[in-house]
């Protein structure tokens, strides 16, 4: 049994680390191809016009969505670019990897905010002009510099990093899941869970419990302190090693189904819809009492949903909640748990994590 764990090949994360830029570009090629998403753009023609900045460098802003028509306008830009440099946001950034495995470059990621895994991962999705995934495309590589700049992060809107902490919430208990139920890895070539994934996996989880209210404080008055620095990396490298080189399991495939829902795609971020997602997760499987308790809380302190009414659902009917389960239990990864998974199982899941979200809040009250 052959266990795999993916990494990038060089993780760098500090306030001001997007000043190693000029280096890393100078130590992977000669000419680099920057794609910046809008909301930074200022910020990185000021960094690459500084006298300082030797590499030679062409930049150019992204659209805003990772389709092929995308893909092919920025490929014909990059002649003689041996380094891509992705700046920005996770469309950003997935478009800039698979450019860089396209034209055979190195690749250098540079998120802006904290709301996903996606800086340090290998793979990356296709959309259509809609928004929605049409293929997934695996790089053959991780990243071969990863730089967050944590004065970046923090400046970001703090729903951001909070978004990130529900999707980092879910890497601990898929990774479990799949380590229970021995699932081949599809993004490590069909190869299984490694110790390490499983110790990072819970690094990140214990990570968030421990630091994840201070770290949204800080962020709210724009505060680097060392919390805000663990959680960016929980939410940045821990649960990017932990989902790509452990799986997903019935947390994202429940995402999936949310995600499907009326205008919820719109409303709310990929990883607040994770963490409700996590909590019906966990009576899904029969987590023990304590943790599921723990995850209510922590999900409640910084913001994260945990009933249909925080995710604009107050009064849904069991058609609509079924709905739900329908395409949530069609995800292939909702396979991945060690109990049989159906239907019926997450549209209880799915209706007890709303009672068990209600209940929390009312002792609050109390």
């Amino acid at each position: 049994m052959i266990r795999t764990v993916l990494f990038p090949s060089k993780y760098v994360q500090g306030v001001n680390a997007i000043e190693r830029l000029d280096d890393e570009i100078s130590r992977l090629g000669s000419k680099g191809f920057i794609l910046t998403d809008k909301a930074v753009t200022a910020c990185i023609k000021k960094i690459v016009s500084s006298s300082e900045f030797k590499s030679s460098v062409i930049m150019e802003e992204f659209n805003g969505l990772c389709t092929e028509d995308e893909l092919d306008r920025l490929q014909s830009l990059t002649e003689g670019s041996d380094c891509v440099i992705g700046i920005g946001g996770g469309a950003a950034i997935d478009t800039a990897r698979i450019l860089s495995y396209r034209i055979g470059a190195a690749q250098i990621i540079i998120p802006s905010i904290a709301s996903t895994d996606a800086p340090c991962s290998g793979v990356a999705p296709i959309r259509s002009k809609e928004g929605h995934i049409i293929k997934v495309v695996n790089a053959g590589k991780n990243p071969d510099v990863v730089l967050v700049d944590t004065r970046m992060i923090a400046e970001a809107p703090v729903r951001l990093l909070v978004s990130g902490m529900g999707d980092s919430l879910s890497t601990w208990f898929e990774a479990e899941s799949c380590y229970q139920s021995n699932v081949p890895n599809g993004n490590t070539g069909g190869d299984y869970i490694a110790m390490t994934t499983m110790t990072l996996a819970r690094l990140c989880f214990d990570t968030l419990m421990n630091y994840g209210l201070a770290a949204k404080n800080a962020c709210k008055v724009n505060a680097v302190i060392p919390a805000l620095e663990h959680v960016v990396e929980a939410n940045s490298l821990l649960s990017s090693i932990g989902f790509e080189s452990g799986g997903l399991a019935s947390s994202h495939a429940i995402e999936n189904g949310l995600a499907s829902y009326g205008t919820l795609h719109k409303n709310f971020f990929h990883g607040e819809l994770v963490a409700f997602g996590v909590i019906a997760s966990l009576l899904l499987i029969d987590k023990p009492r304590e943790l599921i308790d723990q995850v209510l809380r922590f999900c409640e302190s910084v913001g994260l949903p945990t009933t249909f009414e925080d995710l604009g659902l107050k009064g849904i009917d069991d058609e609509g909640i079924m709905k739900i389960a329908e395409v949530s239990a069609s995800v292939p990864f909702a396979s991945h748990e060690p109990i049989d998974v159906t239907k019926e199982s997450i549209f209880w899941a799915l209706k007890a994590a709303d009672t068990e979200g209600q209940h929390s809040k009312s002792k609050k009250l109390l």
